[in-house]
């Protein structure tokens, strides 16, 4: 497992995604936020997962399908930037980790 933080509490990025996949060893990867909010990332049991580039690109495509509706939310003042993020990310790992043969949760 890797543990490390994310002091804007957002959920795995790709730097993230690229190291858990591209290591055998590495079954979770853990972004703790400075809230306290734990997002994890797993690869699941029985599965093989998809390889880091695959992943990598995945997660960077399902931002990009994602993002508009944030930064419309954003520009109507419907909500922060820093929670525009963390939203943006938390769903595009609800949508990609199991895709990827992952599983995406958060703890607060």
């Amino acid at each position: 497992m890797v543990l490390h933080t994310h002091r804007l509490n957002t959920a795995p990025s790709d730097y993230d995604v690229d190291v858990l996949l591209s290591h055998d060893m590495i079954h979770t990867i853990v972004a703790v936020g400075h809230s306290g909010v734990w997002h994890i990332l797993s690869k699941r049991s029985g599965q093989s997962p998809t390889g880091p580039a695959t992943g990598v690109a995945a997660f960077t495509t399902a931002l990009r399908q994602i993002a508009p509706h944030y930064l419309a939310l954003v520009h109507r003042g419907l909500m922060t930037r820093e929670n525009a993020v963390q939203a943006l990310l938390h769903q595009a790992w609800r949508v990609v980790a199991p895709a990827l043969g992952l599983r995406y949760d958060r703890s607060e």
